[in-house]
């Protein structure tokens, strides 16, 4: 080690010179970040510039190899699982089932009986489940469009506005 002593001694003024460069490159961006956020409150466009720093970062990652990666496995691996042949015959043990319950003398007698009620509650379910898929295929349509802050903003700001209209008898009761 001591006959190669300067070339131990540039490995590590190296290192310790990369080590110094990122954590000073490191500290400047996380003052510039707190710099411009407080320039932006003091503004009154705090939001609006966390709002694009945020989508900004959003857009990064979406555009990325590695979230394409991951969406094309994730995709991948739902398309082989819907064409294979256990869930295929996990989908035809079901219908089987489901065919043999709806022969039974018990289900025609509750059909007889409870039909129009059942079928109104299949239908509520249904529609509730089909603004829940909705929502959700909106919200993910947001935020692959890079829109995602929109949309949440404005699914608080729907709700809110619902629960003031919907307190606002009571409250009228009450001034």
């Amino acid at each position: 080690m001591i006959k190669n002593w300067d070339k131990v001694k540039e490995a590590f003024v190296n290192g310790w010179n990369s080590v110094k460069t990122a954590t000073n490159t490191g500290w400047k961006s996380v003052k510039s970040f707190f710099s411009e956020g407080m320039e932006n409150l003091r503004a009154g466009t705090g939001l609006e510039w966390l709002k694009g720093k945020f989508s900004d970062a959003w857009s990064n990652i979406k555009e990325s190899a590695a979230f394409q990666w991951v969406e094309d496995k994730f995709s991948s691996m739902w398309a082989s699982v819907k064409e294979s042949a256990a869930f295929q015959w996990v989908q035809d043990k079901f219908s089987d089932m489901w065919s043999n319950v709806k022969e039974t003398a018990v289900f025609s007698w509750l059909q007889d009986n409870f039909g129009e009620s059942f079928s109104n509650i299949k239908s509520s379910v249904g529609d509730a489940w089909n603004a829940v898929k909705s929502t959700f295929s909106e919200g993910w349509d947001a935020l692959k469009s890079g829109n995602g802050f929109d949309w949440i903003k404005s699914k608080f700001s729907d709700t809110w506005n619902n629960i003031k209209t919907g307190l606002s008898p009571v409250a009228q009761l009450w001034l």
